[in-house]
């Protein structure tokens, strides 16, 4: 999960490696007090991720720097358009703003390609939808999934694009599922191996995904709650999606959206496991009040 946190350590360690001794150039030519303004504009159309990753850098490299976003991850964007203005001293600007654009070109060019593939999927169904791609819509049909071949230590940035494109989260590392592969089964095979597959669901997870199966099935539209990157809950987030196609997989009350629940009389709701009780109460608040 891409957090504040693990934003403000990857800009810091970036500005600290491009800059360990200062901007000797801006510090010989540009005035200490002289400020200035910069327009962050597309070079060609594509799918916005990374915008508070830009303004992180900015940020580290000096407070006192101004980000304006024109635009929000996951939204599309057009050839020229602005989608930030940056203002305040000029020796900031220019030191900062290689780091700023080697994360947002990077996470939005990932975002740009997931939607490609995203918009190819959801055309063969006929699918005219045209706005933005911030999450998957389509449980119920195919969907455009991420691996673990990510650039190292850039994993949550990737990854956190993928989803800003309409793609899901897979595994996040090694630690979150058994994925057993080809290189598994050869080693297992060279000790005499030959491992049998069986279902190895636990009954209250069993449980917990029938009951929301039979709530969908009973409802317009369903609202699934948890992390993106735990498959217990994508897996029930697809279940729903099977007898519900209007179903949404949400992680915060801020990501729903008024027009999934035009015309529908029944909401369902449901969540993973393991998400936080206090994450569902304030997303089943926002639903109540919408």
């Amino acid at each position: 999960m891409l957090t504040s946190h693990i934003i403000r350590v990857a800009v810091e360690a970036a500005l600290a490696e491009d800059a360990p001794y200062g901007d000797i150039t801006c510090e010989t030519t540009i005035p200490a007090d002289e400020t200035g303004s910069a327009h962050l504009t597309a070079r060609e159309n594509g799918v916005m991720s990374g915008i508070d990753v830009f303004a992180a850098a900015f940020a580290a490299q000096n407070p006192a720097v101004t980000v304006t976003a024109a635009i929000k991850d996951g939204e599309r964007f057009q050839r020229g358009q602005i989608l930030a203005t940056v203002k305040g001293p000029v020796r900031d600007l220019l030191t900062a703003e290689r780091i700023a654009l080697n994360f947002t070109q990077r996470m939005s060019g990932i975002a740009t390609m997931t939607a490609a593939f995203v918009d190819a999927v959801n055309a063969i169904y006929g699918d005219d939808y045209d706005g933005p791609v911030t999450r998957p819509r389509r449980y119920e049909r195919t969907r455009i999934v991420d691996t673990r071949k990510t650039t190292p230590g850039l994993r949550p940035f990737e990854k956190y694009a993928v989803v800003c494109g309409g793609g899901h989260n897979h595994r996040y590392g090694l630690s979150d599922a058994v994925m057993m592969k080809d290189n598994h089964l050869a080693a297992l095979a060279a000790r005499g191996i030959r491992p049998e597959v069986k279902n190895t669901i636990c009954f209250a997870t069993r449980q917990r995904q029938e009951s929301a199966a039979a709530l969908a099935d009973e409802v317009d539209a369903i609202v699934v709650i948890g992390g993106r990157n735990s498959s217990n809950t994508t897996r029930l987030a697809d279940i729903c999606a099977a007898a519900c196609p209007r179903t949404h997989h949400v992680e915060a009350p801020e990501e729903l959206d008024p027009s999934w629940f035009v015309g529908c009389e029944s909401v369902g709701v449901t969540a993973g496991a393991s998400t936080p009780e206090d994450q569902i109460a304030a997303i089943v608040e926002r639903l109540e009040a919408l």
